[in-house]
């Protein structure tokens, strides 16, 4: 009886050690949601925004928020070919992790309804992706990289964004 004990104690304590921690997601997304509270109420060509960039890489550096605002303070403040340049690793950087993480939601329509519900988070994340692509087009363009140029706008295109990012 004892040693029947003993091996279901020692069962449960080995699935413990494997079951994933329920805490993790949350403070996965408790660290976004502060991240996202970070990227608002300053000028992205300010020193404070370098600064609200590398607390966000502390929280969470696979976040596209994190390189959203480092990739726009360098695109913002670019004077010459070097600052463009610079700009180029976070922006590409964010795109990707944006299209990783949320990259479903970029083709989506959404209704009145599903907006009213709270689709307008989602809304707001597309036009994160159309201003990030955008921006990284844009450097590609300043830079004289014709090739890389084109790569970005067809890869923005055939993402059937919802609303028509040309105009």
């Amino acid at each position: 009886m004892v040693l029947r004990l003993l091996h279901i104690a020692l069962v449960f304590s080995t699935l413990a050690f494997l079951l994933p921690e329920p805490s993790f997601a949350q403070s996965r997304t408790q660290k976004r949601e502060t991240i996202d509270s970070l990227r608002w109420g300053f000028d992205y060509k300010s020193a404070e925004a370098y600064r609200r960039a590398n607390q966000a890489k502390q929280l969470d550096s696979t976040y596209y928020v994190t390189y959203l605002i480092e990739g726009l303070h360098y695109y913002e403040k670019a004077e010459e070919h070097s600052g463009l340049q610079r700009a180029v690793t976070p922006l590409r950087k964010a795109v990707n992790y944006f299209v990783k993480d949320y990259g479903r939601i970029i083709p989506r329509k959404f209704s009145q309804d599903q907006i009213r519900r709270g689709a307008w988070k989602d809304i707001l994340k597309q036009i994160d992706y159309l201003m990030l692509a955008g921006a990284l087009a844009e450097c590609f363009q300043s830079l004289e990289k014709p090739d890389s140029t084109y790569a970005a706008l067809m890869e923005l295109k055939s993402r059937n964004m919802p609303f028509d990012f040309r105009s």
